[in-house]
């Protein structure tokens, strides 16, 4: 269900943003969230098994702000706990795509149906959800990233390896086989390989995938076509006593800026036309689990396990707002991701609390 702002615990926000609604549907931690922009539709996935969608465009044309709304839609086919949900939006004759993948180690593909097509309390028995179960993992599915203009998808596993998946869609079927592997070595055995967790497409390169990993100080480049190592961007530990896991990887869509978080707390900024690593800043008091680049503005947004929103700005790196408590503490963690909606001036959070929140920008 959808709260509206005034009904959430108060909290201290600056004007520009403000806290807009929090959703309430999930039984358990929401691990990630992802935007159908033509449809203003959120899609997210819990740890509860479940993905839920949500009509934003119903939440900003309800006068009532007392109104309590439900997700559209709630998927159900998932048998283990959720990590990642990415959407393309298709051809315009097609029905949009969604992609799941989680504990189970299989991705699934659905058919995502608009707003205006769903009787939220009414039968779905007539309407097919499911369009296709991926079965190219033996382990769970941390990141799925697909390409921001072609019909591929990049999964990365804890089977120690990363999938490129070629789409072809028709008005008839679904179709899709594994077009390459990727994998990172780090030691003379067979199995030495490391587990990777954080996935992107590098902007104007689009035949370029960017990886980052649990144990390697690095974040490894990959040609798309052949599957071979292009080059490295490198980073030091600065604290050796915790780890420095990525734990997501966010690419400026107009400026060859990198972003990553990871679990040493802090942030780490790459040249990409460069390769050189142009800041390393300490941006929450936990683990960074996830960042995010706005799609217009020179701006980017990072999140922590220490309940921490923080948007800064990207020509010097620093904070320029931040609030504390977005998300209630749950076995020390907090908030899992962060997203914005790629046309309205829109931000959302979802954490370890089961909740979703979304912010307005009012700049």
């Amino acid at each position: 269900m959808i709260h509206k702002a005034n009904n959430a615990p108060k909290q201290k926000i600056e004007s520009r943003f403000k806290l807009e609604a929090t959703l309430k549907s999930h039984l358990d931690g929401v691990r990630n969230v992802s935007f159908f922009a033509a449809d203003n539709v959120l899609a997210s996935v819990s740890e509860d098994c479940m993905i839920k969608l949500w009509d934003i465009q119903a939440l900003f044309s309800a006068n009532d702000e007392k109104t309590i709304m439900e997700p559209y839609l709630t998927l159900r086919e998932h048998t283990g706990p959720l990590f990642t949900v990415t959407a393309w939006q298709g051809e315009q004759s097609n029905t949009p795509l969604l992609f799941s993948g989680g504990s189970e180690g299989s991705i699934k593909v659905w058919n995502l149906p608009r707003p205006d097509e769903i009787q939220t309390y009414g039968s779905y028995e007539r309407y097919n959800f499911g369009a296709a179960e991926w079965l190219g993992h033996k382990d769970c599915i941390w990141d799925l990233c697909h390409h921001p203009f072609e019909r591929l998808l990049l999964s990365a596993s804890a089977d120690r390896t990363i999938k490129l998946w070629a789409l072809k869609q028709t008005t008839k079927e679904l179709s899709y086989k594994c077009a390459q592997s990727y994998q990172l070595k780090i030691g003379p055995g067979k199995e030495d390989f490391d587990v990777p967790t954080a996935l992107t497409w590098a902007t104007n390169h689009g035949s370029t995938l960017i990886a980052g990993f649990t144990h390697s100080k690095l974040l490894q480049l990959y040609d798309r076509e052949s599957g071979k190592s292009i080059s490295s961007l490198n980073f030091r530990a600065e604290d050796n006593s915790i780890g420095h896991q990525t734990n997501k990887l966010a690419m400026h869509p107009s400026l060859p800026i990198l972003i990553s978080a990871h679990e040493d707390h802090r942030i780490r900024i790459f040249d990409f036309a460069t390769g050189k690593l142009i800041a390393s800043k300490i941006a929450h008091e936990d683990e960074v689990t996830s960042v995010a680049c706005h799609p217009a503005k020179l701006e980017f947004a990072t999140v922590g396990h220490d309940g921490v929103l923080k948007v800064w700005d990207i020509r010097n790196y620093s904070p320029i707002f931040e609030t504390q408590n977005v998300h209630a503490p749950k076995y020390d963690e907090s908030i899992h991701g962060v997203a914005y909606h790629p046309l309205l001036p829109i931000i959302v959070t979802c954490g370890a609390d089961g909740e979703i929140k979304l912010f307005s920008d009012l700049e």
